[in-house]
C-alpha cells in the first residue's frame, strides 16, 4: 500500500492511496536476431574519401597495436558510406603505414593481424561497421556489422585503398573498395 498526502499552492490538500502489487516491472528489449539492415549483398566503390586513424596502442596486450580507421566522403556534409574498422596490426609500429595488411575477423580472442566484429553495446556501435550518412548524421536504419571476412589496407600511390571482401551478421556480403585520398592522423591528440 502506497498512501500520500498533497498540498496544492491553494492551500488544498489531497490524499492518495494505492493498494495493489508493489512489484516494479521493468521494461524488457529482446536483442534483434541480427543488427544488420541490409536486405542485399552491398558493394562498395568510394573514390577520393578520407581516412581518420587513431593509434590506441597494445590495449589486448598481444604485441600489436590496436588502430581505429574510419572512411568518410569526400563532403563530410553530405551523403556517404561509412566505414569504421577496429584492427590489430601485426607490430608496435606507429607510423601510418603500419596499418598496411590483411586483416581476418578476431575468433574468439583477440589477434595479430585481426579486425574486431561488429556489435552493438546498448547503443554504441562497437567494432568495424558499415553505416550510411545522409546530410552528415549517421543512418541508423542503414547499417551493417562486419562480422566476417577479409579486410585489406593497402597503399596505392599516394591514396590509400581499402578492399573489403566481409559478410554482415544476416549473411549479406559487403565487398568492393574504399579509396582515400587524405588522411588525418589522431593518434597524437589529446
Amino acid at each position: 500500500k502506497i498512501e500520500a498526502y498533497f498540498r496544492f499552492q491553494d492551500n488544498q490538500v489531497h490524499h492518495l492511496v494505492y493498494e495493489g502489487s508493489l512489484e516494479l516491472g521493468w521494461l524488457q528489449f529482446e536483442d534483434p536476431e541480427f543488427f544488420s539492415t541490409l536486405t542485399e549483398d552491398f558493394t562498395i566503390n568510394e573514390i577520393g574519401g578520407h581516412l581518420r586513424l587513431a593509434n590506441y596502442g597494445d590495449v589486448f596486450g598481444v604485441g600489436a597495436n590496436n588502430w581505429s580507421v574510419s572512411m568518410t566522403g569526400t563532403d563530410e556534409k553530405s551523403n556517404y558510406n561509412f566505414f569504421m574498422l577496429d584492427v590489430i596490426t601485426d607490430d608496435m609500429r606507429t607510423s601510418i603505414d603500419s596499418i598496411l595488411g590483411t586483416y581476418t575477423v578476431a575468433v574468439g580472442d583477440v589477434a595479430k593481424n585481426t579486425f574486431l566484429a561488429g556489435a552493438l553495446d546498448g547503443t554504441q556501435y562497437v567494432g568495424s561497421w558499415y553505416t550510411g550518412v545522409v546530410g552528415g548524421l549517421v543512418d541508423h536504419g542503414n547499417r551493417a556489422p562486419l562480422t566476417s571476412g577479409t579486410i585489406t589496407i593497402a597503399k596505392d600511390g599516394s591514396n590509400y585503398v581499402v578492399t573489403y571482401d566481409c559478410m554482415d551478421d544476416n549473411g549479406h556480403k559487403i565487398t568492393g573498395t574504399y579509396s582515400c585520398a587524405s588522411i588525418t592522423d589522431y593518434s597524437n591528440q589529446q
